[in-house]
Parts: C-alpha cells; sequence; structure tokens
C-alpha cells in the first residue's frame, strides 16, 4: 500500500471495520462495546448488512422453516383436510372484533 492509500485510514475507520467482522462473526453487542472500547451504543449505527449476515439469516429462517413444514407433514390426515375445508372461510362474528385485533 502507498503512503497515500494509508492516509485514507484513520484508527477509527479500522475500529469501524472490526466492528462489522464481530458482527459477522456472531459476537454479541456487549462484546463488540467491550473488545473495542466504545463507550456508547454509537457502534451499531456501523454494522453493516454484508452478505455473511444475510446468509446467516436466510439459514436461521430456513431452519426455522423446516421445523414448521415438518410439522405440518406429521399431522394426521383428517386434521389437514379439516384445515383446508375450512381455511378461507369467515367467522360471521369475527366482524364485531376485528377493530381491537389490529
Amino acid at each position: 500500500m502507498t503512503k497515500e492509500e494509508l492516509k485514507r485510514y484513520s484508527a477509527h475507520s479500522l475500529r469501524v471495520w472490526a466492528c462489522v467482522l464481530l458482527d459477522e462473526a456472531g459476537k454479541s453487542p456487549e462484546y463488540i462495546k467491550k473488545r473495542l472500547r466504545w463507550l456508547g451504543d454509537s457502534f451499531r449505527m456501523y454494522l453493516r448488512d454484508t452478505s455473511i449476515i444475510q446468509h446467516q439469516h436466510v439459514d436461521a429462517l430456513r431452519a426455522a422453516s423446516q421445523e414448521v413444514l415438518n410439522l405440518i407433514a406429521a399431522l394426521p390426515a383428517d386434521v389437514i383436510a379439516l384445515w383446508t375445508l375450512t381455511d378461507g372461510t369467515t367467522d360471521p362474528y369475527m366482524s364485531e372484533y376485528a377493530d381491537e385485533m389490529d
């Protein structure tokens, strides 16, 4: 790296980079704050939605979705048939509570 390129980076930018890497590694906010000696919670504004974070998110959703699908698949056939018969029908008494449910 040239001297000009090195001048582009400050101690602060290196702390921000470390903050993002620790977040990608799954470290807790308290850990990040302590290790990088942040006094407040301002470090949170530097956290990025990186591709690693996106993959972690998708993996977490995939696991949860698979659990739900496994539960549905384990239901007896008559329960599934009953659900498909009543799905989409409206309860005549639900309209009086609709405003309270929002």
